[in-house]
């Protein structure tokens, strides 16, 4: 069963579940359809993203790297299945939503192309570029409340940028944006987003508000508990659960 878990979550199904949870923090009225394009996409994505990233770092031995390389050929086949689900399921959505996606999709594509083709090593703003587009993706056609979709664009920042240390700590050959920055300035960062997201419910206190707020605390946290979080990539699993949190928002209270 732990083995089974393990292998859901090196192929991203709790980033997927995650994207949903968001989805329903950010509706304003339930469409499963919608729920169910929106995580279909986010896995479509990050399956891709993480088959690409094999092929520019192949270099790099973590125990995601090694099931992926190893499994690339069936999880290009899951990739295929699913879009053909999605594809389906587009009969079903309103044709503004396609449409967003279909512009979502291309930006997103075009990021990917300048990630992997240009000399500028643009992967060192990967973690801002993801966290945009997944912002995006999970909330602005769902809402209009651009504080609420800022602060959740800012602890979907704050999970990569701790990510992304954990990484360099796992294999110090990693390339991504905490390799290049300092020390003291990645710390400020992220104590400057937790800041923001707790004057924001200061501001207004209310249920959604502090979700995030929970959220925000959570991933800064993992930070005190390195040694032990970094076994089996322990990490990465934890935070990405905190991004189911948002479901409770369906409480209304």
């Amino acid at each position: 069963m732990k083995k089974t878990l393990l292998k859901l979550h090196w192929l991203s199904l709790d980033v997927a579940i995650g994207a949903v949870c968001g989805g329903v923090f950010f509706s304003e009225k339930i469409n499963l359809n919608i729920l169910l394009a929106l995580g279909i996409s986010t896995w479509i994505l990050y399956l891709i993203d993480r088959l690409f990233d094999i092929r520019q770092n192949a270099d790099i031995q973590t125990v995601r790297h090694h099931f992926h390389q190893k499994n690339e050929r069936n999880i290009w086949i899951l990739v295929l299945i699913l879009c053909i689900i999605n594809l389906v399921n587009f009969w079903f959505l309103p044709i503004k939503i396609i449409y967003f996606g279909l512009t979502l999709g291309i930006i997103t594509a075009f990021y990917g192309f300048v990630v992997f083709k240009s000399k500028l090593n643009p992967i060192y703003f990967k973690e801002i570029a993801v966290s945009a587009i997944y912002a995006v993706g999970v909330a602005s056609f769902l809402s209009t409340n651009y504080v609420l979709i800022f602060s959740f664009f800012l602890v979907v920042f704050q999970s990569l940028l701790i990510f992304s240390r954990y990484e360099i700590d796992e294999n110090t050959i990693a390339k991504n944006m905490v390799s290049w920055l300092d020390h003291r300035l990645y710390s400020v960062i992220l104590l400057a987003i937790f800041t923001f997201v707790l004057l924001i419910f200061m501001n207004e206190i209310n249920l959604k508000n502090g979700l995030l707020l929970l959220m925000s605390s959570l991933l800064l946290s993992l930070e005190f508990f390195r040694k032990n979080l970094i076994i089996n990539s322990l990490y990465r699993i934890l935070g990405e659960l905190i991004f189911w949190i948002p479901i409770l928002s369906i409480l209304k209270i």
